[in-house]
């Protein structure tokens, strides 16, 4: 509970953070076409377009794990209709990727986007990009260790000082 409310705190210092250094911020900005549009290339450069579809897929998978559970002679109809479901909501991935673009392009001036989406286009850009969901699962990787040592350690520490003022815990 209490490391929750620690990681979502953190979190929030991440973005309180981020917005006061971003202060030309303004909750209904207008945003210009051409914002949008580099935004939304932005969006295709580095692959976010991709998450609805994997949020999908697991959606789909979690569905059909549950309700097989629930009841596995009709795995067909079952799968059949995940399917039906699944081509129902495939169109669905421009909404998220032009709410990604509008919040690129409300964050970012158009020069800045136009600046990121260059970068995006050289090799160095493109190797970034392509290699950028390996680096978040490795970086993820990372973290969990580091977080799990950190809590063992902390909690080391935290007891040492108690007993150093006589709890012994």
């Amino acid at each position: 509970m209490i490391g929750r409310i620690f990681t979502r705190g953190w979190i929030a210092s991440i973005l309180i953070l981020f917005a006061l250094g971003a202060p030309h911020i303004a909750i209904a900005q207008e945003i210009s076409p051409e914002q949008m549009e580099l935004g939304r290339k932005y969006v295709h450069q580095v692959g976010f377009e991709n998450l609805y579809s994997l949020a999908l897929a697991k959606q789909a998978d979690d569905a059909f794990t549950s309700l097989v559970a629930q009841t596995p002679s009709k795995e067909t109809e079952i799968r059949d209709a995940i399917i039906r479901a699944m081509a129902a909501f495939r169109d669905k991935s421009a909404d998220l990727t032009d709410q990604y673009a509008r919040l690129y392009a409300t964050v970012f001036s158009t020069e800045e986007l136009k600046a990121i989406t260059d970068f995006y286009d050289t090799p160095a850009g493109r190797k970034l990009a392509a290699g950028t969901g390996q680096l978040a699962e490795e970086m993820r990787a990372i973290g969990a260790v580091f977080g799990n040592n950190l809590s063992k350690d902390f909690f080391t520490k935290v007891r040492a000082e108690l007993k150093a003022v006589g709890l012994d815990m």
